[in-house]
């Protein structure tokens, strides 16, 4: 329960929430997150050697996926869940499958 109430685990409920009643969901970067003012030297240790070994450490989302060709001012970024999101909770089968 503490992941709902302070975690990103919210996130994933509304998703599923929307996603349940046939709606889309994307995430907005048409503007960049803090003013595009994010600190990279401020993550945790973890999230920061993530990123950097990603590629990510520079810029701004609008940035990072322009590179990659997607304009997100006329694409927007549609997200949905995906098994990694319950960390490891979930026992499945090699195809992925789960009697669950």
């Amino acid at each position: 329960m503490r992941k709902i109430a302070d975690g990103s685990s919210i996130i994933d409920i509304l998703v599923y929430q929307e996603t349940c009643k046939g709606r889309c969901v994307y995430l907005d970067y048409r503007t960049n997150p803090v003013g595009g003012a994010l600190t990279y030297d401020a993550l945790l240790p973890e999230a920061q050697e993530y990123l950097t070994c990603a590629g990510v450490c520079f810029g701004t989302p609008i940035d990072f996926y322009r590179d990659k060709g997607v304009d997100l001012y006329t694409q927007p970024l549609e997200i949905a869940l995906c098994a990694q999101h319950n960390n490891g909770g979930i026992g499945i089968d090699c195809w992925w499958q789960t009697d669950a």
